[in-house]
């Protein structure tokens, strides 16, 4: 005869919630840890990136007043009121490129630069925007890249052609560029041109034509195939 079997106990497995507060419990200790490290990691963004803004504003007043009295000197120019002072100009040109180069790695800076840059090929003062342009060390990306076509369209005015043309096949061949490829197309393209390369010339153009048939300057690529090909320079 059997023997009587003693009950079989039942183990209960906790459920889901009781086993996420036990993690919890045993846990706390670590997960307090790293969300307070998460938070330090955020107000430490947060604030670099305050400081940053706070940075960039201190500058931009740094050089408000020298870009000033320069843009008040050329607006006379423009509005040909009276007689430029080509040596106002010259001394306010220098003295804001000084404060410029003190800041060179801002985006405040660059901006500035980048204009006066500008001015500097107005007037044909092609070895002081390159040296200039040259100086700049700029840590945004876009900036970076609108010095570099600055300084190529600087290396084509001063008929440094061949050079021109390397920086512009750099920016082309940059997908972080591509906002700057149509432009660059053209001017290298213009750059073939000036060499006696009509084909490249008319190659570079017709890429822009075709492939930016929808922005404007695809209107001053064909322009240019139909000089071109009114002068019998295309074949």
């Amino acid at each position: 005869m059997a023997k009587n079997q003693p009950p079989t106990k039942t183990v209960k497995q906790p459920s889901l919630p009781d086993k996420i507060t036990k993690f919890l419990h045993d846990n706390l200790k670590a997960l307090s840890f790293g969300l307070l490290a998460i938070a330090v990691f955020g107000i430490a963004i947060v604030s670099y990136g305050y400081f940053q803004k706070n940075k960039e504003l201190k500058i931009e007043a740094a050089l408000f007043e020298e870009r000033t009295k320069l843009t008040d000197l050329l607006k006379v120019e423009d509005e040909k009121k009276e007689k430029p002072n080509f040596e106002a100009i010259a001394s306010a040109a220098s003295n804001l490129e000084a404060k410029i180069l003190n800041f060179d790695k801002s985006s405040a800076a660059t901006t500035s630069a980048l204009e006066l840059a500008g001015v500097y090929l107005d007037y044909q003062k092609f070895d002081k925007a390159k040296s200039l342009l040259e100086k700049l060390q700029p840590k945004d990306g876009v900036l970076a890249s609108l010095v570099n076509q600055q300084f190529a369209t600087t290396l084509f005015e001063m008929k440094d052609y061949k050079g021109a043309i390397a920086k512009f096949d750099s920016i082309i061949s940059s997908k972080a560029d591509a906002f700057l490829h149509p432009d660059a197309l053209l001017k290298k393209g213009l750059a073939f041109h000036q060499l006696g390369d009509m084909e490249k010339a008319k190659a570079a153009f017709k890429q822009v034509a075709e492939e930016y048939a929808e922005k404007p300057i695809a209107n001053t690529a064909n322009k240019y195939l139909r000089v071109m090909n009114f002068k019998g320079q295309s074949k």
